[in-house]
């Protein structure tokens, strides 16, 4: 298995991206891997517990040099945290200090809520932040202190430079390995000639998650939705169960399966489209929308909620944004409002147009289109003035 997105462009003429590999790791291996997941996590809630403790005194938070400095005597209190890789533990104390960072700070310097610690079912995974603690030998990765475990499907993007590799668990079980590669940002040029540039819009919805210029739809997979009664019943078997109980622990592993074999599902999904969309484009123009503020509105349904969770628009607009620095694209996100109610033909704004009209009629030219493919062109024409306006410095 391997999946792989860019992550961000960090040095001038190059782009990070991400490539996931399943592992197989023998017993014995396993057994590692567990132990120094395990360490991580305990280590992790040790140092957050002494940076939640400054907070609460009213001590400036520590700095990442600050909190490597209690890995000693944590080592020579606790032969567990000897377990991990140095860096591992190293990469440990960035964590904290960036969950203690996102935590919030008031203007008396008092935190207004703090980190959660995480149980071992909520630390799912470690970093070697350097190639130092790893390396890809044929179809082996050499993890240090753990060995050369296995991994399939040899994937690695041309003249690659393999950075930092996290190990994670999932709930089933699995393991995997996602490397960061440095590799050269492609610069598309006129003499692309078997691979053509051209601008597309795109609009985004609920019942097609995305809609071209040219009608081209991707319908919304409704993987959530069609698997709600079976986590509703795990979620009540929970519940009629006591806190760590045997009945309660085989429905929350069940209920982490499910949810985990959703995301995987949606994430390759939402992958693949964000490649089309982005494969020979060099501008791609989308609407600028606000998924969690429309999901969480008061008048939705249960099952619009879903559907909003099964499009997963934010998630699909980042792998657009990541895939398009590597291809040297440009995205740009223009105002949604109107674009369904204005004829890409003539430029008529209808009153109103209810969302079961699923074709639009323009009551002055007579274009007859369907709805979402008039909304993506009139995203396209929106895109392009704005681009023009600001090449030019003028409006179109």
């Amino acid at each position: 298995m391997k999946r792989g997105d860019g992550t961000g462009e960090e040095e001038w003429g190059y782009v990070y991206k991400t490539i996931e590999y399943a592992l197989y790791p023998s017993p014995t291996q396993r057994r590692a891997l567990e132990a120094t997941l395990s360490a991580c996590g305990s280590a992790y809630n040790h140092i957050l517990a002494e940076c939640k403790a400054d907070a609460i005194e009213g001590i400036p938070q520590r700095s990442y040099e600050e909190l490597t400095s209690l890995l000693p005597g944590m080592k020579a209190a606790d032969p567990r945290f000897k377990t991990p890789y140095a860096q591992c533990l190293q990469d440990v104390c960035r964590r904290v200090v960036r969950a203690m960072s996102g935590c919030g700070w008031n203007g008396d310097g008092d935190p207004e809520h703090l980190p959660r610690f995480k149980s071992r079912h909520r630390y799912h995974s470690f970093t070697y932040p350097s190639s130092q603690g790893f390396e890809i030998q044929g179809n082996r990765i050499l993890l240090k202190k753990i060995g050369r475990v296995p991994y399939r499907h040899d994937y690695r993007p041309k003249g690659g430079k393999a950075r930092t590799c996290t190990v994670s668990r999932d709930a089933r079980g699995k393991w995997y390995a996602a490397i960061v590669f440095r590799v050269e940002k492609r610069i598309r040029s006129e003499e692309d000639l078997d691979d053509p540039a051209v601008p597309e819009g795109y609009d985004l919805g609920l019942k097609d998650v995305v809609t071209d210029t040219h009608g081209r739809k991707y319908p919304n997979p409704n993987l959530y939705s069609e698997r709600r009664d079976e986590i509703s019943k795990l979620q009540r078997r929970m519940q009629s169960n006591d806190r760590g109980s045997p009945g309660w622990e085989r429905a929350r592993r069940r209920l982490a399966a499910i949810h985990e074999d959703i995301h995987r599902r949606r994430k390759g999904g939402l992958n693949q489209l964000a490649h089309e969309m982005v494969h020979c484009h060099d501008v791609i123009v989308v609407e600028r929308l606000s998924p969690k503020n429309m999901k969480e509105k008061a008048d939705n349904p249960a099952v619009v909620r879903d559907r909003y969770t099964d499009a997963s628009w934010g998630m699909l607009l980042n792998m657009v944004r990541r895939k398009a620095e590597g291809a040297d694209a440009l995205v740009i996100e223009v105002d949604p409002r109107n674009t369904s109610r204005t004829c890409s033909g003539c430029g008529h704004v209808k009153a109103v147009l209810p969302l079961s009209q699923r074709v639009y009629r323009c009551d002055q030219c007579g274009l007859v289109m369907d709805r979402d493919r008039n909304a993506a062109i009139n995203i396209l024409g929106s895109g392009m003035r704005s681009l023009r306006l600001a090449v030019n410095g003028q409006p179109d």
